[in-house]
C-alpha cells in the first residue's frame, strides 16, 4: 500500500486533538508550552532516526564494518541536531510514571546534546511538572497526551510539502494567540499586517533582515516567505532577531528550526537596553530590512544602557514613551540604502516635546518616507487603530516628500477583531509604491504625474510639513471623511429626485445600459412641480422594497455580471489552467506554486480589468485571497502529485456515493422540520399559559387543564411538553382510579347491585378518557419516535461515511482527483469574485433606495397627511362632544 503522507488539514487537526487533551485542565496560555515542547520532541526525534536510518544504508553500501558504521552513527557531526537515547521517541512513548520529571529529562538532554547548534536554553525553561492548581498534571493526562503524538509522524518523507510542519506550527501559534486575547498581543502580530509591512519593504535574495522585538517570529518567517514567493533563493537571506521574553524567545527559536530556518539568529535580552546583534567592533549592526511592531507605550531607563549613541533624541524614562527610542534604534540598524517598517501608536505622529524632536529629525533627514494609518481594532486585546512608519534611508537627499496614506476605513469588520482583507494590502502596497515612484521623479521628467488619490494618499512636501509644526496627524494631510450627505430643498419641498444625485452614480449607469432609464423618468410630468435638472422613480418602483428586486434581476446588470464570469472562465482555460495542471503533472515543487501566483495575479488583471466592474485591488486581491487559502493544497499537489487526500470529504461522497449524500440531507432536512414542529408547538403552549393565567383565577386551573386536554391536538400531530405531561399525569390518575374502582366493584356486584353498575358507568367513563388520551398521544408520540430514530440513523450514518469516504479515496485515480480539486478550485475562485458583484449590486441598491428615503416624500405631502389627520381629529373630538 502507498504510503499516505500528512496534509496540514491532518496534520492541524492532528495538534488540535492534542489541545483537546489538555483543554480545561489549564488555560490555552499555559498549555502552548507543553503543545510546542512534545511536537519539538517528537519532530527531533522523529527525523533523526529517519537520517540516522539513511546515514546507516549510505555506509553499507560504502562497505564499511560495523564498527565502523555504529562509531559514525553516533558522531553528533553527522546530524543537523543529534538526539540522544533520553530524548528519544523510542523512550518517550514507553513512560508510564513520574512523567512529567522524565519528559523534563527529555527535554534537557535535547538541548544539552545541541548547544552548540542554537538550543541553548530554549528547551529547559518548558515544564512539564508545572503546578496546574495545587497538583501538577496527573500521569494519566500526560501518557494519553504522549501517546496521541505517537500517532503522528513527523519526518520529512511524511510531509505533502517540505514546510509543511512550520506552516502547522504558525497555526498553532496563532490558535494560542486567539485564545489569550490581550496577551495574544505579545507574541503574535496579525498575519495581515505582518503581510502588509512585507509586501512594503519587499525584501529580496542576499538581504539580511532584522526584526528588534520579534515575538514568535511571525514577521521574519513571512519575510522568508515573500522572498521565495517572489522567485528568491531563501538560502541567500538571513533573518536576525531579538525578544525579551524567554519563553516567547523560545517559541520563536523553535518556529525557526521547523521552518527550516534554523540557522537564524534570535536573541534573548532586552533591545532597548542590551541589544545583542552588534559588530566585531563593538558597533550596532547594520541590516537591508528592519520590520517590527514594538510593545505601545512601554517605559525605559537610561541607566544601564547599553550603546546610548543609537538615540539622538532622548524622550522622557516615565510617561510610557519608549515608542521612539524603538524607532531610533531601527534607524540605527538600519544600512545607508536600508528601509523599515514599523508598526506605531498614533501618538507619535502629533505629541509634542521630544517626540517632536524626533520627527523633526527624521524628516529633515529625509528619511521619513511614508506614514500610513491603519483601521481600529487589528489587533489583539487593543480596539485603538495603528499607524506604520517607512523609513528608507536610500535616496534620502533628494527626498522632499513624505506620502501620508489613509487607509482606516478599509477593512472587514469581525465580532471582536477586525482584518485587514487581500484588497486592502494590495491597494496599500501599491499606491505608497507608485507615489514614491512619482515623487522621485523630478517635476521635469513627470511634471503631469499625479501626487495624490483623493480621500485616501498624497506626498506631502516637507515645506507643509514644517509649516505644521512636524505635526504628523494623518487627517491633516489625507482626510477621508465621508462627504455630507447632500439635501435638496426645492426637491424636498416641491418632489423630484436631483438629477444632479442620480448622475453621481454615472460609473454604475455606464456599466449596467439602460438601468437608468428604467429606474428614473427625466421628462417633464404634468405636476407645476416639474422643473429641469429634477427626475422621478418610474411606475416600477412603486415602493422602495421594489428597487432592490429590479436592480438584482435587470437583463443589462445580469448580462454584464455573466460577461465577467465568461471572461473569468476563458482565461481559466486559456491561462491559468494549463499551467495548474503543470503543478501535479511535473511536481514543479512550491517553486512552481509561487510562480504561477506571480504570473496569475498579473494575467488575470488583464483579463477582467477592462470589465470596468471590478478595481485593480479587488482583483489583485481576490486571487492573492485565493493563493494565500488554497497554498497548502497547492504546495502539495506541486510536491505529492494529484493526491485524493486533498479532496474535503462532502466533496468525495458528492462524487462516488451522492445517493448517501442525499440521503443524508433528506433526514436531516426531516430532522430540522420535526425539532421545529416540537419548538413551535411549545412556544405557543408558553404563549397560551400567559394568556390563560387571568382565566385560571377566575375557572380554577381543573377546569382549565380538562380544556386544554380536550382541544390538545394540533394539524401536526405535536403536542406542547406541558400537554403531553397533563395527559400522561391524566391517565396516570385514572389508571389509579380504574385500580380502586375495579376492587371496589369485586365487593358490589356481591353486596349491592345499584352500586355495581354505578361503579360500571365510572370505568367505562375513565376508559373511554385514557382511549381519548392514547388517540391525542399517538401521533405525538410516534413523531417522537420518527425524531429519536432520524438522529440515531443519522449517527451512524455519520459513522459509516469515514469508511466509505476512505473506500473512495482509495479508489480515485490521479486523473480523477485532479479533476475534483480543480473544479473545486475554480469554485471557489468564481465565488471570490462573485461576493464582490453582489457587493456592487449591494452598494449601487442602498443609494437608489436613499434618493427613494429622501425624496420620495416631499414635505407638501406630509403637511397635507397631517392636515388630512387633523380633521379627522376634529370628527372625532365632536362626536364625543368635546367640542
Amino acid at each position: 500500500m502507498t504510503h499516505q503522507k500528512l496534509t496540514l488539514n491532518k496534520l492541524e487537526t492532528k495538534l488540535f486533538q492534542a489541545c483537546d487533551i489538555l483543554r480545561g485542565k489549564m488555560d490555552a496560555s499555559e498549555y502552548k508550552e507543553y503543545i510546542f515542547g512534545m511536537l519539538f520532541l517528537k519532530r527531533m526525534s522523529d527525523q533523526f532516526q529517519a537520517d540516522r536510518a539513511a546515514i546507516k544504508a549510505q555506509y553499507k553500501n560504502e562497505g564499511h564494518d560495523d564498527d565502523t558504521i555504529q562509531m559514525l552513527l553516533d558522531d553528533p557531526s553527522q546530524y543537523a541536531y543529534f538526539v540522544p537515547d533520553a530524548a528519544a521517541w523510542h523512550t518517550i512513548k514507553h513512560i508510564k510514571s513520574n512523567v512529567g520529571t522524565e519528559l523534563n529529562k527529555a527535554l534537557a538532554a535535547l538541548e544539552d546534546a545541541n548547544t552548540t547548534k542554537g538550543l541553548e536554553d530554549v528547551l529547559k525553561h518548558i515544564n512539564f511538572n508545572k503546578k496546574v492548581g495545587k497538583k501538577p498534571m496527573e500521569d494519566n493526562v500526560l501518557v494519553q497526551f504522549i501517546q496521541h503524538f505517537n500517532s503522528i509522524p513527523l519526518t520529512n518523507d511524511d510531509f505533502e510539502f517540505p514546510d509543511l510542519l512550520g506552516a502547522a506550527y504558525e497555526y498553532l501559534i496563532k490558535f494560542f494567540a486567539d485564545s489569550a486575547g490581550k496577551k495574544g498581543g505579545e507574541f503574535y502580530t496579525p498575519s495581515e499586517v505582518v503581510r502588509l509591512l512585507v509586501e512594503l519593504l519587499q525584501p529580496n535574495e542576499g538581504m539580511e533582515i532584522y526584526d528588534p522585538t520579534c515575538g514568535s517570529g511571525g514577521m521574519l518567517i513571512q519575510s522568508k516567505n515573500y522572498v521565495e514567493e517572489t522567485g528568491g533563493d531563501v538560502s541567500k537571506i538571513d533573518l536576525f532577531g531579538q525578544e525579551d521574553s524567554g519563553t516567547t524567545w523560545s517559541i520563536c527559536k523553535m518556529n525557526m528550526i521547523l521552518h527550516g530556518a534554523g540557522g537564524a539568529n534570535i536573541q534573548n535580552e532586552d533591545t532597548l537596553a542590551k541589544p545583542q546583534h552588534v559588530t566585531a567592533n563593538g558597533e550596532i549592526r547594520s541590516f537591508d530590512r528592519v520590520i517590527a511592531n514594538p510593545p505601545f507605550s512601554q517605559n525605559y531607563q537610561k541607566l544601564g544602557m547599553e550603546h546610548t549613541g543609537r538615540f539622538h533624541t532622548w524622550l522622557p524614562e516615565g510617561g510610557k514613551k519608549a515608542d521612539f527610542m524603538f524607532v531610533q534604534h531601527m534607524v540605527a540598524s538600519l544600512k545607508q540604502n536600508g528601509k523599515m517598517a514599523v508598526v506605531m501608536p498614533h501618538g507619535v505622529l502629533f505629541r509634542g516635546g521630544e517626540e517632536k524632536q524626533c520627527r523633526q529629525k527624521l524628516i529633515e533627514q529625509g528619511i521619513l518616507e511614508a506614514v500610513i494609518g491603519l483601521p481600529q481594532g487589528l489587533f489583539y486585546g487593543t480596539g485603538i487603530p495603528a499607524c506604520v512608519l517607512v523609513i528608507n534611508k536610500a535616496n534620502a537627499a533628494q527626498r522632499q516628500h513624505v506620502v501620508f496614506i489613509n487607509a482606516d476605513r478599509e477593512y472587514k469588520e469581525g465580532k471582536n477583531q477586525n482584518q485587514l482583507r487581500p484588497e486592502d494590502i494590495e491597494k496599500i502596497s501599491h499606491v505608497y509604491q507608485s507615489l514614491n515612484h512619482t515623487v522621485m521623479l523630478s517635476e521635469v521628467e513627470a511634471p503631469s504625474k499625479s501626487k495624490h488619490l483623493e480621500k485616501y494618499a498624497r506626498a506631502v512636501p516637507i515645506s507643509e510639513l514644517a509649516a505644521e509644526g512636524y505635526n504628523l496627524n494623518i487627517r491633516r494631510y489625507v482626510d477621508n471623511s465621508p462627504a455630507p450627505e447632500p439635501h435638496d430643498v426645492k426637491a424636498h419641498l416641491n418632489g423630484g429626485i436631483p438629477t444632479a444625485e442620480v448622475n453621481a452614480l454615472q460609473s454604475y449607469w455606464d456599466n449596467y445600459t439602460g438601468l437608468q432609464n428604467a429606474l428614473f423618468n427625466t421628462k417633464e410630468t404634468v405636476d407645476h412641480t416639474s422643473k429641469a435638472g429634477y427626475q422621478s422613480f418610474n411606475e416600477i418602483i412603486s415602493d422602495k422594497a421594489a428597487i432592490k428586486t429590479t436592480l438584482e434581476t435587470y437583463p443589462s446588470v445580469i448580462e454584464k455580471h455573466q460577461a465577467l464570469s465568461d471572461q473569468l472562465d476563458n482565461w481559466w482555460e486559456q491561462t491559468f489552467a494549463p499551467a495548474f495542471h503543470k503543478l501535479g503533472d511535473d511536481l514543479t515543487g512550491s517553486k512552481g506554486v509561487f510562480a504561477l501566483r506571480r504570473e496569475s495575479l498579473n494575467s488575470i488583471v488583464k483579463a477582467l480589468l477592462p470589465q470596468n466592474l471590478l478595481s485593480l485591488y479587488q482583483i489583485r486581491g481576490a486571487m492573492a485571497n485565493n493563493f494565500k487559502n488554497s497554498e497548502a493544497e497547492l504546495k502539495s499537489i506541486a510536491n505529492s502529485g494529484w493526491n485524493a487526500e486533498l479532496i474535503p470529504d462532502e466533496e468525495i461522497l458528492q462524487s462516488q456515493f451522492p445517493e448517501v449524500l442525499a440521503e443524508l440531507k433528506k433526514d436531516q432536512a426531516r430532522i430540522n422540520e420535526l425539532e421545529a414542529l416540537f419548538a413551535a408547538a411549545n412556544e405557543v403552549s408558553e404563549e397560551d399559559e400567559d394568556s390563560d393565567s387571568d382565566e385560571d383565577d377566575e375557572q380554577g386551573c381543573s377546569s382549565v387543564a380538562g380544556d386544554r386536554m380536550s382541544g390538545a391536538t394540533n394539524e401536526n400531530g405535536v403536542l406542547p411538553k406541558a400537554q403531553v405531561k397533563g395527559f400522561k399525569a391524566a391517565q396516570k390518575e385514572n389508571n389509579g382510579q380504574l385500580r380502586d374502582l375495579k376492587k371496589e366493584m369485586k365487593f358490589a356486584k356481591k353486596e349491592d347491585e345499584a352500586r355495581a353498575k354505578e361503579l360500571e358507568a365510572q370505568i367505562e367513563a375513565l376508559n373511554k378518557a385514557n382511549n381519548t388520551i392514547v388517540q391525542k398521544l399517538a401521533q405525538h408520540i410516534a413523531l417522537e419516535k420518527e425524531l429519536k430514530d432520524l438522529k440515531a440513523g443519522i449517527k451512524e450514518a455519520e459513522k459509516k461515511k469515514d469508511d466509505l469516504v476512505q473506500k473512495a479515496r482509495e479508489k480515485i485515480t490521479p486523473e480523477e482527483a485532479r479533476e475534483l480539486i480543480e473544479k473545486r478550485f475554480k469554485r471557489l475562485m468564481q465565488d471570490s469574485f462573485d461576493q464582490y458583484l453582489r457587493q456592487l449590486v449591494t452598494h449601487l441598491v442602498k443609494a437608489v433606495e436613499n434618493l427613494h428615503g429622501k425624496y420620495a416624500v416631499t414635505v407638501k405631502d406630509i403637511l397635507a397627511e397631517r392636515d388630512q389627520q387633523a380633521v379627522l381629529l376634529d370628527g372625532f373630538l365632536q362626536e364625543l362632544g368635546y367640542e
